[in-house]
């Protein structure tokens, strides 16, 4: 495509809606990866039940129970600031790939070369 695409072409809807999908697509297996990772890094720094007497590991589940919040809150904020600065630089790689694909173009109708045409037949048709 030429480099004034914007100007004579504009996205067909299907176009549109493939880049949508496929984005979704992207961003939904970025938050699946990125949280899988996290937890398995957080799931490796959790002790082993069978190192611990039983007493011991009640009040470990206790205090995780009183933890609960604050650490689904640092989960959270962890996988947030991940995934913005992910996905923002898989939406730039997503957008610069669908750029080189020349599929779903359309040209954009171009009213005064129609008339100037019309113009131009009637013309013809008179002499």
């Amino acid at each position: 495509m030429a480099k004034n695409i914007h100007k004579d072409y504009h996205e067909s809807h299907w176009r549109s809606i493939v880049k949508a999908i496929t984005w979704r697509v992207i961003a939904s297996v970025t938050t699946f990866t990125i949280t899988y990772f996290v937890y398995l890094h957080i799931a490796k720094a959790e002790i082993p039940a069978e190192i611990i007497d039983k007493a011991l590991r009640e009040e470990i589940r206790q205090q995780a129970k009183n933890d609960a919040l604050k650490s689904a809150m640092n989960i959270a904020v962890s996988v947030m600031i991940i995934e913005l600065f992910s996905k923002l630089f898989l939406y730039y790689l997503h957008e610069r790939i669908w750029q080189s694909v020349n599929a779903g173009w359309i040209k954009k109708y171009n009213r005064t070369r129609r008339i100037n045409k019309i113009r131009k037949k009637r013309l013809q048709e008179n002499n």
